[in-house]
């Protein structure tokens, strides 16, 4: 669009001064597509920076926080103050920006480094163990081969015996008559107490006055498939 058209679009203005301004949202449209493509700044804006849709958002929040006319010397005028401000940054920037964020933001070892995808994972997994009981845990395990890969991988180190599908995939049987009443009341509290609490009980050095009765109901439990 050239200048002789754009004095034809409806709504195009001209002030005291001789300045080209738009009078209605369709006007301000095409004032801004002329500034963008014939204007030297508004040439550059595009060349540059027109890449990063934030950019001309920053443009627009300007123009209506402090209620400017759409013209082409505001236009200019704001461009040129947001850039020289630093708020206006091409679309490398604004990744690399982003990345940088992301990476102070990500959850960090002992030391201080980022944690990668698979520690980040492993990470939320210990949580989720820690905040659901074992019913919950063998539901995602069910549903999620990752979870249960870290339900496998806790077991194995702490010396279950039993089939991992006992633990993890297996569908319950129901108790028969002759499940002692201790037992059933055993699996009742098993299945609603968090997984990594369950790790703590069966551990020598968690439970040291307890573990051996809590292992052995344990191992009786999963003997009869009830849990």
């Amino acid at each position: 669009m050239n200048a002789e058209e754009l004095k034809k679009i409806p709504g195009i203005r001209w002030d005291a001064a001789g300045n080209i301004y738009a009078d209605g949202s369709e006007a301000e449209k095409h004032l801004v597509k002329y500034w963008l493509n014939e204007g030297e700044l508004g040439q550059e804006f595009s060349e540059k920076y027109n890449g990063n849709p934030d950019n001309m958002s920053a443009m627009i929040d300007q123009f209506e926080l402090h209620n400017y006319k759409v013209s082409l010397r505001n236009l200019d005028w704001v461009y040129v103050q947001l850039r020289n401000a630093g708020k206006i940054i091409t679309a490398e920037a604004a990744e690399a920006a982003a990345r940088a964020q992301a990476q102070a933001a990500a959850p960090k070892d002992k030391h201080g480094r980022p944690l990668t995808e698979a520690q980040q994972r492993w990470s939320e997994y210990r949580v989720f163990s820690e905040t659901h009981n074992m019913d919950e845990c063998r539901a995602r395990a069910r549903r999620d081969e990752g979870y249960a890969s870290f339900m496998r991988t806790n077991y194995q180190r702490e010396g279950v015996q039993h089939s991992e599908g006992t633990v993890l995939n297996g569908s319950r049987e129901a108790p028969t008559t002759d499940t002692p009443a201790d037992l059933l009341a055993w699996v009742r509290e098993y299945l609603t107490t968090p997984a990594d609490q369950v790790r703590k009980l069966r551990r020598t050095d968690t439970n040291p006055l307890g573990f051996q009765e809590y292992n052995r109901m344990f191992e009786l439990a999963a003997a009869k498939n009830l849990i």
